[in-house]
């Protein structure tokens, strides 16, 4: 079993040219699914077709700025946690959680570690956030600068949190 304890929302810039279309996505069951205007709208150029996995997120939040705050704030003080495999873990012979991504065992002192580079990078995110909201820009902008400064990370701390994945960047 493999569980994820916190999901990132992770997107990339859309470019200038935006428009308000009117319910353009319903969540399901904790899915994404898009309306006609939507997919037309992720074919409509060349960069707009390479958009993926999260990056959806981010062209929805160009288009309605309710969800573009929302997402924005929600981001800026999300806490990241490793993806951790616990389907080998046998108490009973000392064999203990893996993380996911690299393999490497949970232990307390990688825990340690990866909550002091967690916490920093959250703060990272909440002064990059703030520092945006002082100047007005726009929470959409300021969405696709978190995952700017995400891309910025160490890759370890990247892959511990199966940001390839989570971000579409693979």
């Amino acid at each position: 079993m493999i569980t994820q304890t916190n999901y990132t929302s992770p997107a990339i810039s859309t470019g200038s040219n935006r428009q308000n279309y009117a319910t353009e996505a319903a969540s399901l069951d904790g899915q994404m699914t898009f309306s006609q205007t939507m997919n037309e709208l992720s074919q409509s150029s060349p960069s707009r077709a390479k958009i993926s996995g999260m990056g959806k997120i981010s062209e929805m939040a160009h288009i309605d700025p309710e969800l573009a705050d929302k997402l924005a704030n929600g981001y800026a003080f999300s806490i990241d946690l490793a993806l951790v495999d616990i389907s080998k873990m046998d108490l009973s012979t000392g064999r203990v959680a893996t993380y996911s991504t690299t393999g490497e065992p949970v232990t307390e002192e990688n825990q340690v570690r990866f909550a002091q580079e967690t916490n920093k990078v959250r703060e990272g995110k909440i002064s990059l956030y703030q520092s945006e909201k002082a100047k007005g820009t726009p929470d959409a902008d300021i969405l696709d600068k978190l995952i700017g400064f995400m891309n910025t990370q160490p890759e370890k701390y990247l892959r511990m949190i199966d940001w390839q994945r989570v971000s579409g960047r693979g």
